[in-house]
């Protein structure tokens, strides 16, 4: 009768947002990490791919925009700290450059010492990818020759 399949279909409707609601809290919740983030958010894609609209879905909806927006947020962030990074090894690489420069025209002038510290310095601002490091090392071990000859 029209009645029994009414209450069937409330029944069984009332049945499948029962399960989708269990389904939805058994989501990994999203903390302070990108992993957590990413994993709730696959979570709820694919919840939202797999059925079709639901009493949750529209809340479910919301909540992918505001972790999309988070992982969003958190790629500039991530992006705007490598640029300050970057700046701030290109800056210590030319002031490196710039000690080297002056090391050079102190040995010529034939200021050993002053020298000597330049290319100290020079070394203090860089690491071991800077391509000139192994020039200025070579340098400072002849320079460090060239004084114990002189005492």
């Amino acid at each position: 009768s029209m009645v029994l399949h009414l209450l069937c279909s409330l029944g069984c409707g009332g049945w499948r947002e029962w399960r989708l609601h269990q389904e939805l809290r058994a989501l990994p919740a999203a903390g302070n990490d990108e992993g957590s983030v990413r994993a709730r958010l696959s979570g709820l894609e694919s919840m939202l791919d797999d059925h079709v609209a639901w009493a949750g879905s529209l809340l479910a909806k919301h909540e992918v925009g505001l972790l999309q927006a988070e992982l969003e947020q958190r790629r500039k962030q991530a992006a705007e700290k490598e640029k300050v990074r970057r700046a701030l090894a290109d800056g210590r690489r030319q002031s490196a450059e710039a000690a080297r420069l002056r090391g050079l025209m102190r040995v010529e002038r034939g200021e050993l010492d002053g020298a000597l510290e330049d290319f100290r310095i020079c070394l203090e601002l860089t690491d071991e990818t800077w391509d000139r490091r192994l020039r200025v090392l070579a340098d400072v071990a002849a320079l460090e020759e060239l004084r114990e000859g002189e005492q």
